[in-house]
């Protein structure tokens, strides 16, 4: 039997080494922690820099146009940065005074302090973004982003996930490896000198544990328990950081997918690795199509777009609020605002390019009524003024020929002459009449009208005047077509529109008409018919008074269309395929104030 009086040098050693590989170990987990925080602190991965940069781009969006308000209501910021769900929005003036901070921690009319971020902003003023990373006071780390706003600068701030570097990682697994062998050969020694004890002496180490061999194994178990606790700390920590890393991932995809503007993200093959709703609704594409797609196939090989997203690429020339217009897959052509910035992993190597976009076709067609509006009017002040002096000198001619009829013999061969001159002064009186009548001021008085029996009346009018025995008729006009408009003056629109419908068919095709209702902007009634077409280069013009394809024709049908429905403050649009057929929409408000317009 080995009594334990002579073990004393091994138990010792024993002691020692354990605590040195304790101390060691302690050593590197201490040396990665440090890493991981220095990580934390200092790492913006590219998915992050793509996240601000969208973040940016929406909130540069949202406050364009919007200046005045945010400077009179200081909730507009508020109420934008939890929509966004950002930390903080702050709106500075070219000097550096602050004009509206989201979270009210500077005074309105306070200079921003001069701390680092006065470069970001000055940067910002001159045209360039800037994106870093901070720590909050909370510790929380916080990824910043400047951005130039019509001459002003604004300043975001967003939560950033936690980062480490590839350091900290090889050394998390070296601390793990290096705890485990170290631990099995401390325990194979611990273990192999323990078994050579006799039964009497671990009863008399239990029995009086004061001693010093009793005092080293209780403490050798009691730091066994503790590295049991901490496995099992560091398996739910490992979870945590599992499920945080998904709901960053998730949070990203929430955001790209709740942007309004569409977001397409490609690589240097042209191929899409990004397309959000958005992007799929404004283009009438889904994601699913899209991805690993050439954007060639989307934007239908338009020679400008393709030229600026490879000039992106390929020189690093980002656009900012270019306009194109684009034909999409369904053959409708719309106009894209975009802006393009290139792609870059951590190296700062291109990878790709983003393309933001956002739909202008319903601003372009605003901007063209208002452009319209103002040639219509100077047009309709001109012809009234030459309609009133023609007919000045129109009723001395008709004078003289009546006076002229009187004198001659009634069976004269001169008489033919003369009602031939008293008929085309009439057919002049007419357009005159009609040169007038646009030119006046147009007062309408709406008040709550059906619009589907007044079809339904114009319908059954063209067809019992037997003019057009060979055409076929369409009507969808079920559902509500109440709109607040001037009865007689909605009729004659219509009635022109359809009497148009009936001279593009000339002997045979079909008429359609179909009322939709839709609250979020009004009632729509739209006349199709299956006639020539209307060139492509004509369609900018057939609005404008005397414009005319036809023989016969004065040029102001369409005209005074477009005056009526503007009155009632509506939109009047045209889309014509040559040979297949044109369809007139006329777009009514439903709710619409009395008013004048002169044109």
């Amino acid at each position: 039997m080995i009594s334990p009086k002579k073990r004393p040098p091994q138990i010792r050693l024993i002691a020692l080494s354990f605590l040195g590989f304790v101390f060691l170990f302690l050593a590197l987990f201490v040396t990665y922690r440090f890493r991981q925080l220095h990580a934390y602190q200092t790492a913006l991965d590219l998915s992050d820099r793509e996240r601000l940069k969208l973040l940016g781009e929406s909130v540069q969006s949202a406050l364009e146009g919007h200046l005045d308000r945010v400077g009179n209501d200081p909730q507009v910021l508020s109420r934008l940065a939890a929509e966004k769900k950002l930390k903080q929005i702050v709106l500075i003036d070219s000097d550096g005074t602050l004009l509206a901070d989201s979270r009210r921690e500077i005074k309105k009319g306070e200079k921003i302090p001069s701390d680092p971020k006065r470069a970001g902003w000055l940067t910002a003023l001159k045209g360039d973004a800037v994106i870093e990373v901070s720590e909050a006071r909370s510790g929380e780390m916080l990824g910043e982003v400047w951005l130039p706003l019509n001459g002003r600068a604004v300043y975001l701030a967003a939560a950033l996930p936690a980062r480490s570097d590839p350091i900290s990682r090889s050394l998390l697994v070296f601390i793990k490896i290096f705890g485990v062998m170290g631990a099995m050969m401390l325990g194979y020694y611990v273990l192999r000198r323990v078994l050579i004890l006799s039964p009497s002496y671990f009863q008399q180490v239990s029995e009086n544990p004061a001693t010093e061999t009793g005092f080293v194994i209780n403490t050798f178990q009691g730091l066994i328990q503790q590295l049991k606790q901490k496995e099992q700390e560091l398996e739910r920590l490992k979870g945590r950081a599992e499920e945080y890393a998904k709901n960053v991932e998730s949070y990203n995809e929430n955001i790209l997918q709740s942007v309004t503007s569409g977001v397409l993200t490609f690589n240097c093959e042209k191929q899409i690795t990004t397309f959000n709703a958005t992007a799929g609704m404004i283009l009438q594409f889904s994601s699913d199509a899209a991805l690993g797609k050439s954007y060639e196939m989307i934007f239908g090989g338009n020679q400008k777009i393709a030229r600026i997203l490879e000039e992106t690429v390929g020189l690093g020339k980002e656009v900012a609020r270019e306009e194109c217009e684009v034909e999409r897959s369904d053959g409708k052509k719309i106009w894209l605002g975009l802006n393009t910035s290139v792609l870059r992993d951590r190296n700062g190597t291109t990878i790709g390019a983003t393309l933001v976009f956002t739909d202008l076709t319903e601003m372009k067609m605003l901007q063209d009524q208002v452009e319209l509006r103002k040639r219509l009017a100077v047009m309709g002040e001109m012809s009234a003024w030459i309609a009133h002096e023609f007919r000045n000198y129109m009723g001395t001619i008709l004078g003289f020929s009546k006076l002229l009829s009187k004198k001659i013999e009634p069976h004269d061969p001169r008489q033919e002459m003369i009602q031939a001159i008293v008929a085309e002064l009439s057919a002049m009186e007419r357009l005159i009449t009609e040169l007038l009548s646009y030119g006046r001021k147009t007062v309408i008085h709406p008040i709550p009208t059906e619009l589907a029996p007044i079809l339904e009346e114009l319908k059954d009018q063209f067809v019992a005047s037997g003019t057009y025995p060979n055409i076929r008729w369409s009507l969808s006009l079920k559902g509500p077509s109440e709109a607040p408009v001037d009865p007689t003056l909605i009729r004659q629109a219509f009635s022109n529109l359809i009497q148009n419908a009936l001279e593009a068919m000339q002997e045979a095709g079909e008429i359609s008409i179909t009322i939709l209702n839709r609250p979020a902007w009004g009632l729509a009634v739209k006349i199709s018919d299956t006639g020539t077409g209307i060139p492509k280069d004509h369609l900018d013009k057939i609005f404008l008074p005397f414009y005319t394809t036809k023989e016969k024709g004065t040029g102001l049908g369409l005209a005074l269309v477009h005056k009526i429905v503007l009155a009632h403050n509506g939109q009047i649009s045209v889309e014509s395929t040559e040979g297949s057929g044109t369809t007139f929409t006329v777009r009514l408000p439903l709710h619409l104030p009395r008013l004048e317009i002169k044109e």
